[in-house]
């Protein structure tokens, strides 16, 4: 046998022995030649990227994991991946049901919560409370409304949010329309906890990330990177005509990490697409969730409401078509050119991520990236994610260098997409008495709005630790004021978010509201309320010194200001 001959041979049982083989180089350049033109017409710092084939894996950075200074952004640079993290979640619940299969101590997916919480699971609603399950709480079907994870709300802990669902309003009737909440997905986050006794994170960590081989991914309590995580993505925002990096204080998720607490590179994201492609198997073949349990993964459990359909179609103003008409169980579901498509996006502040597979096809990919903010889904990430699509599914490509920047255009005119006018009146410029509003106001599951005033002309506001700024009156007869953030949530709302007081007794306002049009749900805080004491009034606790100094701090900093 002669050198050439024997090293084929060696290259061949490598191949096999690894499980992975390569993509043709004209893919590879293809994919190189897309993301260089999407990099540089959104103004993307940095990206990775992986495909799976069957056997074949490829992965890849691109740009700068961080800017100053400059680090390459390589195949093994985590990122956070936001609400793609919702699918590890409900692979962690499939695992641990498949464990426990047919013991004692077995659950599964339409197993009740009042059996896993007892009496802390606490809710007005009385079939609400008797008939929820693990399935509704993944399926976002319950027809509750979300909490704040934009704000930078304070730890309590998921063990006592759950004795708090009973203070979430109900935006629907049970199960008859899909309502996007991430609490919900701490809850089930917390279901792991009550049946095994260990900490969610630590979990995900130990049955997902290790059991798959994800070197370099975690999933922990904090998703901005450590001074220890020096090798870590950052993300960044697009101000005054630079690139920033995003400030640490606007990415606190508090309690809700199991609705997205995972940071992952490329090469991480190729295995984890090869284990939900391959039907919840290991690349040694283990099957860690159960084939019967897997299947109600990737079924459809709830129709999506327009504007989520919106974000995953494709109609025939395109010379192809794509659907997203359904949620799993973690995953979004449709079809793409024929082929059945799960995926699941996830964006937070400058860090954007998506995952998809083909569950026909044991194909699928991710892509990563950490801004600019602020960016979408539909026309940062789609484009690229249908290139990837074609290669892996064989499929003629229908994008080039041009459109893959350009789409929706030129199949749709992107002016005529119209988005939903959220203009309001104009303010008023008459003075207003300021201690009738000024005051804490609370909430048991939105946390605390602080109402301060400086030189008793200017009102500010503090929503929890992040969300700060004044408020300019829009209306005297109606209380309602706009909300102009600072520099830390500014460019994250917008000009557009307001807030309208309520309830006046005793010569001030006893409530304020937050509208919808801020975070997607309206919040309501009210005075004598309070956020941190705990449900048990036995356990109670007063509030911590720490947190009655930063409350201080900030009335004290609006009475010095001019």
């Amino acid at each position: 046998m002669n050198a050439q001959h024997l090293m084929t041979v060696l290259v061949v049982l490598c191949t096999f022995a690894s499980g992975q083989g390569s993509f043709f180089q004209n893919e590879t350049d293809l994919v190189d030649a897309m993301v260089s033109a999407v990099m540089r017409c959104k103004n993307i710092p940095g990206m990775s990227v992986s495909m799976v084939r069957g056997g074949d894996f490829f992965a890849k950075g691109y740009g700068h994991a961080r800017l100053d200074p400059p680090l390459n952004w390589t195949s093994q640079t985590p990122a956070y991946l936001a609400s793609v993290g919702k699918a590890f979640t409900s692979a962690l619940l499939g695992v641990l049901m498949t464990e426990t299969r047919n013991t004692a101590n077995s659950f599964y997916w339409d197993t009740k919560l009042s059996s896993i919480f007892g009496d802390d699971f606490r809710l007005t609603n009385d079939y609400l409370r008797t008939e929820m399950t693990i399935k509704d709480l993944l399926s976002h079907r319950t027809g509750l409304s979300d909490t704040d994870v934009y704000t930078g709300i304070q730890r309590i802990g998921r063990a006592e949010f759950v004795k708090r669902l009973q203070y979430l309003p109900t935006l629907s009737p049970f199960r008859e329309q899909w309502i996007f909440n991430n609490l919900l997905y701490a809850i089930a986050g917390h279901v792991g906890e009550k049946r095994t006794g260990q900490g969610y994170e630590s979990l995900v960590n130990s049955k997902i990330v290790a059991a798959l081989g994800m070197s370099q991914a975690s999933c922990g309590t904090e998703i901005y990177p450590t001074s220890s995580q020096t090798n870590y993505a950052l993300p960044y925002h697009f101000k005054n005509g630079k690139l920033e990096v995003g400030d640490s204080r606007i990415y606190k998720i508090g309690d809700v990490g199991p609705a997205g607490c995972v940071s992952a590179s490329a090469e991480d994201l190729g295995k984890w697409v090869q284990f939900m492609a391959s039907g919840g198997k290991t690349a040694n073949q283990t099957q860690l969730i159960h084939p019967d349990l897997f299947k109600e993964i990737t079924k459809a459990q709830r129709l999506l409401d327009e504007s989520s359909v919106s974000r995953f179609t494709l109609d025939s103003d395109y010379p192809v078509s794509a659907s997203g008409t359904w949620y799993g169980l973690g995953w979004y579901g449709g079809y793409y050119r024929g082929h059945k498509r799960l995926l699941h996006p996830g964006n937070r502040y400058g860090y954007s991520a998506v995952v998809g597979f083909f569950p026909d096809k044991n194909a699928g990919f991710s892509i990563s990236i950490n801004g600019p903010w602020y960016n979408d889904y539909r026309t940062y990430l789609s484009p690229l994610s249908y290139v990837l699509s074609d290669i892996i599914l064989g499929e003629n490509q229908w994008l080039d260098n041009n459109t893959v920047c350009s789409f929706p255009a030129p199949y749709k005119n992107p002016s005529s997409i119209v988005p939903l006018n959220r203009s309001m009146p104009r303010d008023e410029t008459i003075p207003i008495e300021t201690p009738k509003y000024v005051g804490i106001y609370q909430s048991r599951v939105f946390g605390t709005m602080t109402i301060g005033q400086i030189n008793g002309q200017i009102l500010t506001f503090q929503m929890n630790s992040a969300g700060i700024g004044n408020l300019s009156i829009i209306s005297r007869a109606d209380g309602s004021f706009r909300m102009i953030f600072n520099e830390l949530l500014n460019d994250v709302v917008g000009s557009d978010c307001s807030l309208q007081f309520g309830s006046f007794n005793n010569e001030s306002y006893q409530s304020v509201k937050v509208a919808s049009n801020c975070f997607y749900t309206t919040y309501e805080y009210k005075k004598g309320v309070e956020f941190e004491e705990l449900e048990d009034k036995s356990a109670a606790v007063p509030l911590s010194k720490w947190s009655a100094l930063g409350v201080c701090l900030f009335v004290a900093i609006s009475l010095m200001c001019t």
